[in-house]
């Protein structure tokens, strides 16, 4: 990975400009500049995480987790809801991401068992930050 946090997306092209490049950047750099997985343990060196905004009928890109110890590497893909994202605006989409990167990893991290590693500090840690770009209030539930 080129950098510990990478963020992308599978998308719609109708969407894709509400996902990628600016909004995952804003939370890749975000996360980037402030965290290093070094404070938390050495079980964790990269996380990179997919958002998959498709249509409702098109089933090809399934939800994951992966951990791979030998590169102690976390790969997720985790859906938004295409017709919520479809109707907000980018700025509006933001804080839908941001608010599923923490609950995607706070469902998977416990699952994964990473050995040396304190997700939980990790996760306060992405919470606050989250908190003070104010994007986790500005949520719409999203479930």
């Amino acid at each position: 990975m080129y950098a510990p946090f990478v963020i992308s997306g599978i998308t719609q092209h109708t969407v894709s400009d509400k996902i990628t490049f600016t909004n995952s950047n804003l939370i890749q750099d975000l996360l980037n500049e402030n965290l290093q997985f070094s404070h938390y343990g050495a079980g964790l060196v990269g996380i990179s995480f997919f958002y998959i905004v498709l249509p409702p009928d098109n089933q090809n890109h399934r939800e994951y987790s992966r951990y791979t110890g030998k590169d102690r590497l976390l790969h997720l893909q985790f859906h938004l809801p295409y017709d919520l994202v479809e109707q907000l605006t980018r700025e509006q989409v933001l804080p839908i991401m941001a608010q599923k990167y923490l609950q995607a990893l706070k469902e998977v991290f416990p699952k994964k068992k990473i050995e040396n590693f304190v997700y939980a500090s990790l996760l306060k840690d992405m919470e606050r930050l989250f908190e003070q770009q104010g994007w986790l209030e500005k949520a719409v539930s999203i479930g």
